[in-house]
């Protein structure tokens, strides 16, 4: 469905990973059922708890171009 990066937040001053959605499956028929995944990944990513873990509830959606 997608790619998974590490970057930095400068505003935390961390390490983050970045889910992107690859772009066919951002056209089409395919977009719709993409975005439900993908906000059902983020939906239960809220959910895990554990020490190594920290969560971002700052989700936001970007186009490119």
């Amino acid at each position: 469905m997608g790619a998974v990066y590490q970057a930095w937040d400068a505003e935390l001053s961390v390490a983050v990973a970045v889910k992107v959605i690859r772009t066919d499956a951002r056209r089409g028929s395919a977009s719709a059922d993409a975005k439900k995944r993908f906000k059902n990944e983020l939906l239960l990513a809220r959910k895990v708890t554990h020490k190594n873990v920290v969560r971002d509830e700052r989700p936001d959606l970007h186009r490119r171009g």
